[in-house]
């Protein structure tokens, strides 16, 4: 009897054993798949399309499918797999695109098609022919969001006056950003226009672009942190800046035309630095704020790769899990973002001797400056900022006067044009807040506006809302690694220090590296 036993555990054991390899060998199909799509060197003779629904299934088509624009729905012949990744009887010829939270392709859409996917479609291995310096330096390749001119501007990206919701690399994160432009002239007639550009391998999906103008007066308008407006007066340069972290004073800070930007840990990329700046004697009475131009260095750039790096050939599995999560948006405001922190303000108070937090500034880019302040609370002529080394790039710090609120004109574009063609239908998707303009590389808009003509100049804000979409290249993936990806989103104070030296090797040469790597996109544009 017990030898029966034993042999029946032995059978029981081999059947389980078989069922599991079994089991792995059905999702492997699945993951096959993925790594076809993955694959750039064969996406012209194997073009396939994954589908992801709401509910977390997703169907996968290959060689025929196209979109019916009238029905809304990609058509085929695909393969349905559940939440698990184990597929479903009977084949699929017909999926609504309103069902899907994201699609990944590694085929070129057509100009149709584009309309209709290209706001939830992930592309891979298509056209990505990388430089040698992004192939090299995969880390470090260009990549921006929508990024604004003035007509007038240089065509040098250096010279972008905003860079749009950085943050929102997925609908889920769509969010409204606004960014100060600087002082422009209008014509007699109050007619004034910006470039909008694609300059990466990314979707661009804009839902709004709307001019906040202010007349410009004797006093400067400055955004506030708080979203408020605020008329200022000049601003006063500290006395003396003392890096408390490294005690020792920084001569000459920001007065030879060169942002600051203190080297991240070599141990550790969590590690604060800290300022304490003296000013002048404030006048009584008088409120003030902290002004700051900033904008961030590359150690963003560099998560944020990794992060799509290590999802690997399963990475639109993971994109649309998170697309379909209702708490993604608190989820990654407290995770990594949370830790590396915001640039801490703190104004010291006398009557107790210690430092009062007033705040904080955060906004994501390596491109554009940003210009924004912090009205104070307590306002002090000694201030303290605490933030992450390697983050942020400092170009103007200053104290600054208020006085009053001011209340810009809100101007959403006239005219939309494009290769020197108005459009109405471009137009009609920037009026109104349900539609979307999908730019993608290559593209150039200009946004006309038609300001009050009783003003000629005026102080220029920016209010865009929108999402992006990166394009997916094979250097990523190919550092996949799940317990990476999980240390990143879970325990993101072990990944800021095991993950250090190897920031470190990109950190000198990574800005170089990123401008180098800037591609030619113009023959993927969206629109004819």
């Amino acid at each position: 009897m017990r030898v029966f036993k034993r042999w029946s555990l032995f059978l029981l054991g081999l059947v389980l054993v078989a069922c599991v390899a079994n089991l792995a060998n059905i999702r492997r199909n699945y993951y096959n798949y993925n790594e076809l799509v993955a694959d750039q060197a064969a996406h012209t003779e194997t073009p396939y399309l994954k589908a992801h629904y709401k509910n977390g299934d997703v169907v996968v088509f290959s060689n025929a499918w196209k979109v019916n624009a009238q029905t809304r729905e990609i058509v085929g012949t695909g393969v349905r797999y559940n939440y698990d990744r184990l597929p479903l009887a009977g084949a699929v010829h017909a999926v609504s695109v309103d069902s899907l939270a994201l699609i990944e392709t590694n085929d070129d859409l057509q100009q149709k098609d584009k309309r209709i996917l290209a706001p939830i479609a992930v592309l891979t291995g298509v056209n990505l022919t990388l430089t040698a310096f992004c192939a090299a330096n995969p880390k470090a390749c260009f990549g921006s969001c929508p990024t604004f001119y003035f007509e007038t501007d240089p065509a040098n990206v250096h010279y972008s006056r905003a860079e749009g919701f950085s943050n929102a690399i997925l609908p889920r994160y769509e969010y409204t950003d606004i960014d100060a432009l600087g002082t422009a002239t209008t014509d007699a007639s109050g007619k004034f226009a910006l470039v909008m550009k694609n300059e990466a391998l990314e979707t661009h999906c804009i839902r709004e672009a709307t001019l906040l103008a202010a007349p410009k007066s004797s006093y400067r308008v400055l955004h506030g942190t708080d979203d408020q407006f605020y008329y200022a007066g000049s601003g006063m340069q500290p006395n003396t800046v003392w890096n408390a972290t490294e005690e020792k004073a920084l001569n000459n800070f920001l007065v030879d035309g060169k942002e600051y930007l203190a080297p991240a840990d070599a141990n550790n990329l969590n590690t604060k630095e800290e300022l304490i700046l003296d000013f002048a004697d404030l006048e009584p009475n008088q409120a003030y704020g902290f002004e700051i131009k900033f904008r961030q260095g590359f150690l963003t750039t560099y998560l944020i790769y990794s992060a799509l790096g290590y999802m690997g050939n399963n990475f639109s599995d993971y994109l649309a899990e998170i697309e379909n999560a209702p708490d993604a948006k608190t989820r990654f405001k407290n995770g990594i973002k949370k830790v590396l922190g915001d640039i801490e303000v703190y104004s010291w108070n006398e009557s107790e001797r210690d430092w009062q937090l007033q705040g904080g500034f955060n906004e994501t880019g390596p491109i554009a400056i940003n210009h924004q302040v912090l009205p104070l609370s307590l306002p002090s002529n000694r201030i303290k900022l605490r933030y992450n080394k390697g983050l942020w790039k400092f170009q103007e710090l200053a104290l600054v006067p208020l006085q009053g609120n001011a209340a810009p004109v809100r101007v959403a574009p006239s005219v939309v044009n494009l290769e020197g063609q108005a459009s109405d239908s471009l137009t009609s998707l920037l009026q109104q807040k349900d539609q979307l303009l999908v730019s993608m590389p290559g593209n150039a808009f200009t946004l006309q506006y038609q300001l009050p003509a009783k003003h000629t100049e005026y102080e220029l804000f920016l209010e865009g809302t929108g999402y992006y979409l990166e394009w997916m290249r094979d250097e990523w993936i190919a550092e996949e690694s799940a317990w990476k990806l999980l240390q990143l989103s879970y325990f993101p104070e072990l990944y800021l220090r095991s993950e250090a030296a190897a920031y470190k090797s990109y950190e000198t040469t990574m800005e170089q590296q990123f401008w180098n790597s800037r591609l030619n996109t113009e023959n993927i544009a969206y629109y004819e």
